[in-house]
């Protein structure tokens, strides 16, 4: 039992090294990274069900996420979220607290809500696995992560999914989803990327009336502010 309890000791916080070197690098570095996510039924399925890609930047507190297509920007004292198959446009601002981390990895909600880590070493990669603690409310039973030892940067990410999901047209066939996210390609923020990050790229307010930029004028505008 000694030996148990020790072990999960040093693993517990292996682990929480590991996931502070990722936080530390995603918080000091602007970059640019390629997303596919891929979807599976099951704990151990293999073929993929769905699959479509997505992009992450990040350049200081602001970050830029496309998934299919849905956008969501932060910039400095906003946040836009576009649906384009809904054609509607979420809008909020704030002031941001540039004290909280990076929505990339929050290292408190993981070291809270998660339990029984291990870390194995395959080579030039961390495979870290973590098991959601009951009643944590998280979307995933589980999460499992390979980082890349030398750059502390995310490869890959596997989310087991706690929601049951159809997988057929007739509503017989439950199961648990697999999202699997790959991450290539890390570069740099240009230029050109950083404007993504410019609100009258998306919205100008005049007369305390939101107005969408001439790219999104046919968009319904949902100001959260007035929710």
């Amino acid at each position: 039992m000694l030996v148990l309890i020790f072990g999960l000791q040093v693993h517990s916080q292996n682990i929480k090294e590991i996931l502070t070197h990722i936080q530390q690098e995603v918080s000091t570095n602007d970059f640019k990274v390629n997303l596919k996510y891929q979807l599976f039924k099951g704990v151990d399925g293999e073929k993929s069900l769905e699959s479509f890609d997505g992009i992450y930047l990040k350049s200081g507190v602001n970050f830029y996420n496309k998934i299919k297509n849905t956008e969501t920007i932060v910039g400095n004292d906003f946040m836009v979220k576009i649906n384009h198959d809904q054609k509607a446009m979420l809008y909020d601002n704030f002031e941001i607290d540039k004290s909280k981390p990076t929505d990339m990895l929050n290292l408190t909600i993981l070291l809270k809500n998660f339990e029984s880590p291990s870390v194995q070493d395959l080579g030039e990669t961390w495979k870290c696995e973590m098991t959601a603690v009951e009643y944590s409310q998280m979307p995933y039973s589980k999460v499992v992560l390979f980082v890349d030892k030398k750059t502390y940067r995310i490869k890959k990410q596997i989310l087991f999914l706690t929601s049951i999901m159809n997988f057929s047209d007739d509503a017989t066939d439950f199961n648990i989803p697999r999202l699997e996210i790959e991450y290539s390609n890390y570069t740099s923020v240009n230029a050109t990327d950083k404007l993504l990050f410019k609100r009258e790229k998306y919205i100008s307010i005049k007369n305390n009336k939101i107005i969408p930029s001439s790219r999104f004028k046919e968009y319904e505008i949902i100001n959260l502010k007035k929710i």
